[in-house]
């Protein structure tokens, strides 16, 4: 067996032994048991790492096989066929084959699981904490036939969640990801968790669309916004917002798509990107330059701070302030 670990929390084990599967997939998600089929030869893989508070895991077999998994109080998971295909199976139903690019399934962490993995298979699991589970729907799971979900991956929608999946499976093969990098993680778990939203809504039923408002009315989304910019130089979180609006956290992620075709922490960034800019062409830099002045509006990495503001504003900081009249007192250029 090959191990490869690191002291961030990532693993990648390989082993040609399917009980050596069935140990690490137990000690990393759910409880499982591995059954194996007669004349298979296994060449097993689980690689995992985490970006933020979701959980990324992929798994092949190597051969046919039925993992037999647990249910879980804690958590549901997506999963996400790469190559190949697997067959779900639960009691008094149908099984159903999930195939790479068609759909994913999503499952309930109240839901057990059986599954046949055949010689191709490779899935990525992306294990769903009960904050992440709320922010996409909460008890709405339960709804789904026996806890189980299918979800396109053939939409518009469902094409990003799986291009984006395949992006970050290639980031954790290459080297585990920085977990130092805040700025960047937060990011990417937004990205990951508006995906699956996305994805999710396309293979739901509608919604009424009452539900959507715009702007400026008194209706969620201006009391979200309000409470935004409110705040833009404090730290704010997704749950805060949706209480200051009076919705769910599914409610608020699906009407900031809706009305905004973002989410709630990428139109809060383009607010202080805003804010930034009105602070320089006004002549509001502080004397000690414009780190200052973007850490005081929340960017607290210099780089990531100016690659976003020349994607919204077409130049960098410095470039805004070297337009402006003579007479800035900000020292430090970007």
């Amino acid at each position: 067996m090959q191990t490869v670990t690191d002291d961030r929390s990532a693993l990648w084990r390989r082993s040609d032994s399917l009980a050596d599967f069935e140990a690490t997939m137990s000690g990393l998600l759910r409880p499982c048991r591995a059954q194996e089929r007669r004349g298979a030869r296994y060449r097993t893989e689980v690689l995992h790492d985490r970006i933020g508070g979701v959980g990324l895991t992929a798994v092949r077999t190597g051969g046919a096989a039925r993992i037999t998994v647990e249910p879980d109080r804690a958590l549901s998971l997506l999963q996400i066929p790469i190559h190949g295909a697997f067959d779900s199976h639960a009691p008094r139903q149908e099984s159903e084959r999930y195939e790479a690019g068609a759909a994913a399934q999503l499952v309930d962490a109240s839901a057990p699981l059986e599954l046949d993995f055949h010689a191709a298979t490779r899935m990525l699991i992306v294990d769903l904490a009960p904050e992440q589970l709320e922010a996409l729907g909460g008890s709405g799971m339960a709804r789904a036939r026996g806890g189980r979900r299918r979800v396109s991956l053939e939409s518009p929608a469902g094409a990003r969640l799986l291009r984006l999946s395949r992006f970050l499976l290639a980031e954790i093969e290459a080297q585990p990801l920085d977990h130092g990098a805040d700025a960047l993680a937060e990011g990417l778990e937004q990205a990951l968790i508006a995906a699956v939203g996305g994805a999710l809504d396309h293979s739901a039923a509608p919604e009424p669309a009452a539900s959507v408002v715009a702007a400026g009315d008194g209706g969620p989304l201006d009391r979200a916004e309000r409470f935004m910019r409110a705040h833009l130089d404090q730290p704010v979180t997704p749950a805060e917002i949706a209480a200051a609006a009076g919705v769910s956290l599914r409610s608020l992620h699906r009407l900031f798509r809706a009305r905004r075709g973002a989410t709630p922490l990428a139109v809060f960034k383009e607010m202080r990107l805003e804010r930034v800019h009105r602070e320089i062409v006004s002549g509001r830099c502080k004397p000690n330059g414009l780190t200052a002045l973007a850490l005081d509006w929340g960017f607290n990495h210099a780089g990531l701070f100016a690659a976003d503001y020349r994607r919204k504003f077409g130049q960098a900081p410095s470039e805004t302030l070297r337009a402006r009249a003579a007479g800035s007192s900000c020292g430090y250029m970007l």
